[in-house]
């Protein structure tokens, strides 16, 4: 019997140090715009935690029922179903102000890499072919939250405010086999009405081939995030 007690009580001490060291969550802002987004979080010691976001999009079109024909005032339109793809990848490393990781307020730098792609056929100001347009960053950041978790087992896990910066890559190629398509002239025309954008002075890199236009933008903006999860920690 004394065995048994000494057993029970060793494992209540181990169950009471060394439990909640692994959430794993779901954001819930990301499914409104139709983003599965996963988190993982480990404990390291009673301070400070490291915390994996992974998101990919969910396939489908624009959220919300919106269309292209919708959001581009008439300069783009489709002739079949847009579709889009993409991930995102974001770590962090959780500075919680007291000592009791996983719970309460932390401090979190971050480092974060996307790419999404999205792909039609139809017309870009007046030009028609297959149109692939793709977005992707990479940036680094500091965000504040808090984390509870209810009965040691369920997390609510609010990230208030982040703010970081970004550096931006924007690409819009059109291709096709339409030989009375002077890409040379699409060139210059996006490049004309691009320029006088102020953000995208001198950041414009238009290019045309036998069968292709394109034009790319790499910018510098910055940035802020928020957010909600739920998990479960064990």
């Amino acid at each position: 019997m004394k065995k048994t007690i000494v057993t029970i009580a060793c494992l209540a001490f181990y169950l009471n140090n060394f439990a909640q060291e692994n959430i794993v969550k779901v954001g819930l802002f990301g499914l409104v715009t139709k983003n599965l987004n996963l988190k993982y979080e480990r404990v390291l010691n009673k301070k400070n935690s490291v915390n994996l976001n992974l998101q990919f999009k969910i396939p489908g079109g624009l959220p919300f029922g919106f269309t292209l024909n919708d959001i581009a005032d008439g300069s783009i339109s489709t002739t079949d179903e847009l579709k889009i793809k993409g991930f995102s990848i974001s770590p962090e490393y959780r500075i919680y102000t007291k000592e009791n990781a996983p719970r309460g307020f932390y401090l979190a730098p971050y480092i974060q890499l996307k790419n999404y792609t999205a792909q039609f056929s139809g017309e870009v100001d007046g030009y028609y072919g297959d149109i692939k347009a793709s977005y992707g960053n990479i940036g680094t950041g500091v965000q504040m939250g808090a984390q509870w978790l209810i009965k040691d087992r369920v997390s609510i896990d609010w990230y208030f405010f982040g703010l970081g910066i970004n550096r931006n890559t924007v690409k819009l190629r059109l291709t096709s086999d339409d030989p009375n398509i002077d890409f040379e002239e699409y060139e210059r025309d996006a490049e004309e009405s691009l320029s006088d954008v102020p953000f995208l002075e001198n950041r414009i890199e238009p290019s045309s081939g036998n069968n292709y236009g394109e034009i790319k933008a790499n910018l510098i903006f910055p940035a802020t995030r928020a957010g909600l999860s739920i998990g479960v920690a064990f």
